[in-house]
């Protein structure tokens, strides 16, 4: 990675900038801060220029409001699908007439406004049903919400908790006389009832109330009776549906301006990341500076270019890793590129360790297939998985985990070959026993301990490779002694290895030197794990207490078995899928059985297993193989580029 310092005139700062949006190859760096050395008169301008990307962010907003203001409510008749295409649009259309045209922004808060018309009415609705809603359990109530009863007579509505004894109430009210009583509904927690009494009793009857936990209602809006409050409450219901309707007719008109709208809300976000990118420079009223970073293969030619169709003076050289925060940009073929996803949800790398994409790829691919081990499977996933890439060529992370899966397919299809799998045992059920594709090496199923030994293998060789990564960055940060401790692990492992293998297959010079090789192993870690260390003591107490680490590489060796467990469990469960199918026999509904469980068995089958697959070779990835050298927080190179959401830039044809 190469730094980049520019000089130039501030009449051409936009320009610039505009020309670095089409590079799309240097990352900005802020160096705002420079401003204190300016004059108070030069600050002062200085903030006067800042502050565009707020403005443009606002006027963003706005058509991003409109925008899903039509998505809900005037959607497409057709929806966009998982791989939705980008609407291409020639660059001349992309420029700053777009966003002086006021028809665009006017169109955008027009449609707001009807937004908030919307939210009003919807507001108005819900608050007009909780009404209705709550004077529904009083809709049998003899008089009027707002009725005070009359010159002798007083009226009460109101609820009991149903765990009172209702007649008992019922008994002491008949005691008192001059009152009537009754329920007019009831619910899970209460009665609601009424009581009009005398007024001369109006003592007794409201110590017998309280006695009862009586919650009285008054009804403060309501007026009239529940028959007239109900139908006013239900006219407005009319009026509120009929200007919704109007509105949302309003809106429908307005779903022409959605293109446009996509269009400009695209610039405005090109011309935030613009405005964005130019607060980081250091201006005056009359020049600017620029600093960022590039890739170096690329930098003499932007230079070049940048000299030619400016005034300016440019600068380069390379990136010092030890004094500045050097951003991380992966450059892998295309073979690896896909597998670039697994590491950015993990961590980005930092400048100053490998890349572990390239070592880590080959044993993502092996893993995943051996996961899933079924040829037909895997024919099936390449074929989708491709077929989806080369159809609708989706971009950025969707992109290459597509293409990643379309590499597990051609594993997986590898190693259904290698142990016989085709969509299980389809072939010898459906041909009844009569033909079978043999495997070229074995069947899992039938030796499963031979499966076991080559997924230890495998896993030792791949920790092997990240014990041997973090080695080659000890030795070219000069730490000797440190990487060899960390490749004393190599032979200490290697070591027992061929010490178990010559005691178990009788091969005594092997197990002789797998003893000697795994002692000289303990030796040099001993030596060299507490090298660092100024106290003799300390060194030897470090160095021994080092050994402790070889249960984590026992376990770690052991977490590989995954790889035996989850192939296994592909050609069970495709197995007891093919059984299942088989149970209606050879007649006619029975192949329609079959082929029913076939399909919906088999893609469940696959869908669980690809997905267990991804989980569990990943998880082999982060915790065995990158926690062996990965040190992970970086910072991704984020050049400033053209990024759009709505609509593909193509170049007009000459």
């Amino acid at each position: 990675m190469s730094k980049i310092t520019l000089l130039g005139l501030s009449s051409q700062k936009e320009a610039l900038l505009r020309q670095l949006m089409r590079f799309g190859c240097v990352e900005v760096t802020d160096i705002s801060d420079a401003s204190a050395f300016l004059s108070k008169e030069e600050q002062q301008e200085y903030q006067q220029a800042k502050g565009g990307g707020i403005r443009y962010g606002e006027m963003r907003e706005s058509s991003k409001n409109a925008l899903e203001i039509l998505k809900e409510y005037a959607p497409e008749q057709k929806k966009k699908g998982l791989f939705y295409q980008k609407r291409q649009v020639q660059e001349r259309f992309f420029s700053e007439e777009l966003m002086a045209e006021k028809s665009a922004r006017g169109a955008a808060e027009a449609i707001n406004e009807l937004g908030r018309r919307m939210n009003r009415l919807k507001n108005e609705k819900n608050q007009l049903e909780n009404q209705l809603e709550s004077i529904k359990p009083w809709e049998k109530l003899p008089f009027a919400f707002d009725s005070r009863g009359t010159r002798t007579t007083k009226s009460y509505a109101g609820t009991f908790l149903r765990s009172i004894d209702l007649e008992e109430l019922k008994k002491e009210l008949d005691l008192l006389e001059l009152v009537s009583f009754d329920t007019l509904s009831e619910n899970n927690e209460c009665y609601f009832v009424y009581l009009v009494f005398h007024r001369a009793i109006e003592r007794q009857i409201k110590e017998l109330l309280r006695k009862y936990s009586f919650n009285r209602v008054r009804f403060e809006k309501q007026k009239g009776t529940y028959q007239e409050v109900s139908g006013e409450i239900k006219r407005q219901l009319r009026e509120n549906e009929k200007q919704t309707q109007g509105v949302l007719s309003e809106i429908e008109e307005q779903a022409g301006w959605k293109e446009q709208l996509q269009l400009l809300c695209d610039y405005l976000s090109y011309r935030i990341d613009r405005e964005n990118a130019a607060e980081h420079l250091f201006s005056t009223k009359n020049m600017f500076v620029l600093d960022g970073y590039l890739p170096s293969e690329k930098a003499e030619g932007v230079k070049k270019k940048l000299e030619e169709k400016f005034t300016v003076s440019a600068a380069v050289r390379e990136a010092d890793p030890e004094t500045e925060d050097v951003p991380t940009m992966l450059r892998n073929n295309k073979l690896v590129q896909p597998y670039e996803t697994i590491t950015e949800m993990y961590s980005t790398p930092n400048y100053r360790e490998i890349d572990p994409n390239a070592m880590m790829a080959p044993f993502y691919f092996i893993f995943f297939g051996m996961m899933v081990s079924d040829a037909g499977y895997g024919l099936l996933t390449a074929l989708v998985c491709f077929y989806l890439v080369w159809k609708y060529k989706p971009e950025g992370m969707m992109g290459r985990m597509f293409t990643m899966i379309g590499f597990g397919g051609l594993s997986t299809m590898f190693w259904g070959i290698m142990f016989g799998g085709y969509f299980g045992d389809t072939i010898s059920v459906v041909s009844n026993g009569a033909f079978n594709i043999p495997p070229v090496l074995f069947n899992p199923l039938d030796d499963p301990m031979t499966l076991l030994m080559i997924s230890f293998g495998l896993g030792i060789v791949h920790i092997f490779v990240g014990i041997g990564a973090k080695v080659y960055l000890c030795f070219k940060r000069k730490l000797y002694a440190e990487g060899i401790a960390h490749f004393s692990w190599i032979l200490i492992i290697s070591g027992l290895v061929a010490l178990l293998a010559g005691s178990l297959l009788g091969a005594g010079i092997a197990g002789e030197l797998g003893k000697w090789v795994a002692i000289a192993g303990v030796a040099a870690l001993i030596l060299t794990n507490g090298w660092e260390e100024k106290n003799l003591f300390k060194k030897l107490f470090k160095g021994i207490s080092g050994l402790m680490d070889i249960t984590g590489y026992f376990s770690d060796i052991l977490s590989y078995s995954r790889l035996l467990a989850l192939g296994l469990s592909t050609g069970v469960i495709a197995m007891v899928v093919n059984i299942m199918g088989s149970l209606g026999g050879r007649s006619w509904y029975g192949w329609i059985l079959f082929a029913a469980i076939f399909v919906v068995g088999h893609t469940l089958n696959l869908a669980i297993n690809l997905l267990g697959a991804y989980v569990h070779t990943s998880r082999l990835q982060y915790v065995e193989f990158f926690g062996k050298f990965f040190e992970g927080g970086g910072r991704a190179f984020s050049p400033l580029q053209i990024r759009t959401k709505y609509v593909k830039l193509t170049k007009e044809n000459k």
